[in-house]
């Protein structure tokens, strides 16, 4: 045989040799089982809170109008994680999220709060007229207090452990509707 030749079979042999895998491999081969489903993995894409609610107001609600301008100015509250709470406070998500709730839960009879913020980041909504200022701030994720002044008189009530669990569209309307029309006293 040529020295070419004898190259070429060496190297073939070689070749089938070192591709070939040790018969101890296949013990450590995992069995495919006939009850086994392979899903393809799907890529789940996160909107954050303040996307999906953006995103929820200009599908429901009309451009300006002012239940989405009170949503927008909510959303502004929420924590962003660049703020810093020496310049301007920082909320709560926990916070925000209560907020949000007790606002659907507002019935289209009783009018549209404020919302605002304290120095420490803590969230609150009020109604004020000439006759009645009421303020809910939110206390924790599942309480709220409730603040009433009568303008005209100076006579106050608060109430620190209101659940929003038990507020609703009734509540509203029993306690901030039927407070901001005139001649409501404060019991």
């Amino acid at each position: 045989m040529e020295p070419v030749t004898i190259a070429l079979v060496t190297t073939a042999f070689s070749l089938v040799a070192a591709t070939h895998r040790p018969k101890w491999e296949d013990n450590f081969r995992e069995e495919k089982s006939s009850n086994v489903v392979i899903v393809p993995k799907r890529e789940i894409t996160a909107i954050p809170l303040v996307d999906r609610r953006a995103n929820n107001l200009a599908s429901n609600a009309g451009i300006n109008s002012p239940k989405e301008k009170l949503y927008q100015k909510l959303m502004s509250f929420f924590p962003k994680g660049d703020e810093d709470p020496a310049i301007e406070p920082v909320s709560k998500i926990e916070d925000v999220i209560a907020t949000n709730e007790l606002l659907q839960k507002l019935p289209g009879s009783v009018s549209l709060p404020t919302v605002m913020r304290n120095d420490e980041g803590e969230i609150g909504m009020y109604w004020d007229n000439d006759h009645m200022y009421i303020s809910i701030d939110v206390d924790s994720s599942s309480t709220v207090s409730v603040y009433f002044r009568d303008q005209t008189t100076g006579q106050h009530s608060f109430n620190d452990e209101v659940q929003i669990s038990e507020v609703n569209a009734a509540w509203f309307e029993a306690n901030i509707g039927k407070m901001l029309e005139p001649g409501a006293v404060i019991a």
